[in-house]
């Protein structure tokens, strides 16, 4: 990053009255008027007003020198005309506002910048320091603010001013928007220190990025049914399938032989519980807004009921028909392990016109624009339960012939259930395991006028103007609702 160093004397910057603001509408003695004496645009009819000419509202050139500011001792920066070797005066202007910084820092003089989109970064200051922009190319004449613009990153055209004044006048100060999700606020200016004023100058920051969806969980390990494990962990009890004819912990019925009615698939296990969505509040790390996220679902979700029994009973139809042949049920499959918890989505980025960390700010007759808060990124889905075990076949009973049948039956037909009693044998199946928890969703983006830190002060008049997008939104999280949006302000304190 490069950092540019002001190294400039104390100057007035008003009508003469030694105050470094303009006054708004104020009615300059100094009559502008083609010509001068001592200027490249002199012209014998202007009469000097003495040899000091601060900018002002309305360009006059007061003192003939042919442009606003004095000539040979301001420094003048034209990006379309200008060269960074010629001597910086309104014929021969410099071409960036870095090389006029460098050359003003050693004059100790004032910046006057003509129309065009001048790229700017980091600013530090070892003494007072005033630009004024908005100037057509001759530098005479009213400036406006739409026509200088310098040009920062999405995080803002950043000031050091240490302990001293530094003011912008007629000029847009415009912010890029964020690219990169480390980073997903959007900022116009943001102020370290120092006493900095605004007068007559447009702040737009870019727009909040979108927060980072949460992951998905990891779906649940198979189950060891020897051991009763998942990834290792004992499981309880009630995870292993019960033997033939008998109920499932959890109540569910065994197969019906007679009556041909398989036993059901036993209960699911409970999901983990949801994380918790990203908050509201916002802090500062390291100069700029740190995303927030929210917190990871949790993995305690736990197993599924381990499988009822199969039926007992003799078959009566099928290949085996006129055999007096016995069914043994088979016993109940083991329920399956648990998901894992989806992460946590980030929060959207805030969108803030000016930040001020430290020192004081001054703002007149300003325009104070944002973009759009960016909406939080959705917590992610917990992970699904591994499906439970198939319960076992039945077997030969009361010492019937030995019969052959498929390990699984899944519909009452030849191939598939010989015995044709609608599988009701057969043991059932274990319970899936619960879901992993449902990640904590990313509160929405923010929108900022002036944001101010612990111990700065910032002053803004009823003039100035506020134009502030709309806020984002919360991303999906906890309990399937929506983490909080982001709230519109034209000031914040940050706690």
């Amino acid at each position: 990053m490069t950092t540019l160093v002001f190294a400039l004397a104390a100057v007035h910057c008003g009508g003469g009255d030694g105050s470094n603001t303009p006054s708004p509408n104020a009615t300059n003695p100094d009559v502008s008027q083609d010509g001068g004496t001592s200027g490249p645009h002199a012209d014998a009819a202007c009469v000097a007003m003495g040899t000091t000419d601060d900018p002002d509202d309305d360009g006059n050139d007061a003192n003939c020198d042919g442009a606003d500011g004095v000539v040979g001792v301001d420094v003048y920066v034209n990006v379309a005309a200008g060269a960074d070797t010629n001597a910086g005066t309104p014929t021969a202007p410099l071409r960036t506002l870095g090389a006029a910084i460098v050359l003003a820092a050693k004059t100790k003089v004032r910046v006057l910048v003509a129309s065009g989109t001048y790229p700017v970064d980091a600013l530090t200051l070892t003494t007072e320091a005033h630009v004024f922009g908005g100037y057509a190319p001759s530098f005479v004449g009213v400036p406006k603010r739409a026509l200088t613009t310098l040009q920062a990153s999405a995080t803002g055209f950043f000031i050091d001013a240490a302990t001293n004044k530094f003011s912008m006048a007629h000029l847009k100060v415009k912010g890029d928007a964020p690219s990169h999700p480390e980073q997903p606020s959007a900022y116009g200016i943001r102020i370290k220190t120092g006493d900095v004023s605004l007068d007559d100058v447009e702040v737009q920051a870019g727009d909040g990025i979108v927060g980072h969806a949460g992951a998905i969980g990891e779906a649940g390990p198979s189950i060891n049914g020897g051991a009763l494990t998942c990834d290792g962990v004992a499981q309880p009890t009630y995870v292993r399938g019960v033997s033939a004819a008998t109920r499932s912990l959890d109540g569910t019925a065994p197969g019906d032989f007679a009556n041909k009615v398989a036993a059901l698939t036993a209960s699911a296990g409970n999901p983990g519980a949801d994380g918790s969505d990203a908050p509201a509040s916002l802090k500062i790390v390291d100069g700029v807004f740190a995303p927030s996220v929210g917190t990871k679902g949790m993995d305690d979700g736990t197993a599924g009921y381990g499988g009822a029994g199969g039926g007992l009973g003799r078959v009566a139809s099928g290949p085996y028909a006129g055999v007096a042949l016995w069914a043994a049920g088979g016993s109940g499959g083991a329920g399956g392990c648990p998901g894992k918890g989806g992460t946590g989505g980030t929060s959207g980025g805030n969108t803030v016109a000016v930040l001020l960390l430290g020192g004081s700010l001054h703002v007149t007759r300003s325009l104070l624009h944002t973009g759009f808060g960016g909406d939080g990124g959705d917590g992610g889905d917990g992970g699904q339960g591994r499906q439970g075990t198939p319960g076992s076949l039945p077997l030969p009973a009361n010492n019937a012939p030995w019969f052959s049948l498929p390990s699984s039956c899944t519909s009452m037909n030849a191939s598939s259930d010989p015995l044709e009693a609608n599988c009701a044998a057969y043991g059932g199946t274990g319970g899936p395991g619960g879901a992993g928890g449902h990640g904590g969703g990313g509160a929405g983006g923010w929108t900022i006028a002036v944001a101010t830190a612990a111990g700065a002060n910032a002053q803004v008049d009823d003039a100035t103007v506020f134009e502030l997008g709309r806020t984002g939104s919360g991303g999906t999280g906890h309990g399937g609702g929506r983490a909080p949006s982001g709230k519109t302000v034209r000031a914040y304190a940050i706690p």
